[in-house]
């Protein structure tokens, strides 16, 4: 997932159990909750980060006050219970050590608060036009100095899709591609969020998937947001050079059963000497491309909810 996006960040055991008390003695921070006109809801959780820092300025102890006001909470309130709940913590995982620049992100989506709204609201009922699924919920957190690299390589928006109703937005509005990049992010992780809810259940574990289903999947998302915005242009769009195409699929064809997630982290994410940033998301673009030219019959409701190795066959790529 761009669901997945965050997963490179941080994937590490993280043993800690999610414990209501941990937070007790804090200010609770009071999110700001925005709910669109078909009812999907849009959290700001920008007052979490807010309380953070102002409980920083008075104690050096980050680690501790991170977790108390920060990780525990957001982890119990919201994300619990989601079909992917076990992988939400990934992306709380480490405490921010370093707050410099941290009262500017929050500042910029407070500044973009109403904006922010419009173009998900208006950015997810384009996407229920063809895959249906109420009662989404979109998490909004700021940027910070050790996401900024990552964050603004991606225009300014990183998507996680936590569950078939949960969505988690990273928002850095000093990147100037933030809007045009929050659109594409919202019908992107909505494709993904359908996937969920149709699919979760035939799953054999919370994660159960091939790199092949992976780079689908992937794949399936980018096709649907450029369904909506042909003309927004991701870092992934062009990851992958004529020469690396053929070279990169060579490589992966044979471990396109692998369910090796350090693997898919190399193939989708970049490896330095081994695999091209953006590599996956590139090939499964051009693959599920491919099986839409062919089959130009199907709706896309069906072709998210097909089968990667169908996708594969119908798409004819070698």
């Amino acid at each position: 997932m761009k669901n997945t996006l965050m997963f490179f960040l941080v994937f590490v055991l993280f043993s800690c159990t999610f414990s209501p008390q941990q937070n007790k003695d804090t200010n609770k921070p009071q999110p700001t909750i925005y709910t669109t006109p078909a009812g999907d809801k849009i959290i700001f959780l920008d007052d979490y980060y807010k309380s953070f820092l102002e409980a920083v300025r008075s104690s050096k102890n980050t680690d501790s006050l991170y977790r108390v006001i920060i990780q525990y909470p957001i982890l119990n309130q919201y994300f619990s219970t989601c079909e992917y709940s076990e992988y939400a913590k990934y992306n709380f995982y480490y405490p921010i050590e370093d707050t410099t620049g941290l009262e500017n992100y929050i500042s910029g989506i407070n500044r973009n608060r109403s904006k922010i709204e419009r173009l998900i609201a208006s950015a997810l009922a384009m996407s229920n036009k063809y895959l249906k699924n109420d009662s989404i919920n979109i998490y909004i957190i700021p940027s910070t100095n050790y996401l900024q690299k990552t964050i603004r390589r991606m225009g300014g928006i990183a998507g996680f899709t936590v569950g078939s109703k949960q969505i988690l937005l990273t928002v850095d509005t000093e990147v100037n591609t933030w809007p045009e990049m929050l659109e594409d992010a919202v019908t992107h992780e909505s494709n993904h969020a359908y996937w969920i809810k149709m699919n979760f259940k035939k799953m054999t574990s919370s994660y159960g998937r091939t790199l092949l289903d992976d780079i689908v999947f992937e794949g399936k998302a980018d096709s649907y947001a450029h369904l909506f915005y042909p003309n927004i242009h991701c870092p992934w769009d062009s990851a992958l050079s004529h020469e690396d195409e053929p070279t990169l699929w060579s490589k992966i064809k044979p471990e396109l059963d692998n369910s090796d997630m350090s693997l898919y982290r190399k193939v989708m994410f970049g490896s330095a000497g081994d695999y091209p940033v953006w590599g996956g998301y590139k090939l499964g673009y051009k693959i599920v491309q491919a099986a839409l030219k062919n089959h130009p019959e199907l709706t896309p409701e069906e072709w998210t909810n097909l089968d990667s190795k169908k996708i594969l066959e119908m798409s004819g790529y070698q």
